[in-house]
């Protein structure tokens, strides 16, 4: 039961590092895309991939 617990709680960690702002930030700019943030919202801003 504590071998579970402790890997529940790694999986709870590295959920929060890979769903982070900084990484959708960095992920975005790295397909091309201006990540703009604001206190209510925060938009992924790029170009048409389909023209």
């Amino acid at each position: 039961m504590t071998t579970l617990k402790t890997d529940i709680d790694g999986l709870k960690i590295q959920k929060q590092k890979l769903s982070s702002f900084s990484r959708v930030k960095e992920i975005a700019e790295k397909k091309g895309y201006t990540y703009q943030q604001s206190s209510v919202s925060a938009n992924v801003v790029g170009v048409d991939e389909h023209k």
